[in-house]
């Protein structure tokens, strides 16, 4: 039985650190730039009109939260 628990929390464990790891590539290959979702783009565009209207540069989205490789 303590056998079954350790195993069940290693896996919970390793699935949690994963969640947010970003898929590995080869080297020297290069990813499709990924299409923002509709509802994204118009928040970004709506947004940066806003900060336009205060004399503030526009921002660019990010997958990536700020802070974090």
């Amino acid at each position: 039985m303590i056998y079954t628990l350790v195993a069940v929390l290693v896996l919970a464990i390793c699935h949690h650190t994963n969640l947010g790891a970003e898929p590995a590539m080869c080297p020297g290959t290069m990813a499709a730039p990924a299409v923002l979702p509709r509802a994204a783009r118009e928040n970004l565009e709506a947004h940066n009109q806003a900060r336009a209207a205060v004399g503030v540069g526009p921002l660019k989205w990010s997958k990536q939260p700020q802070g974090t490789k």
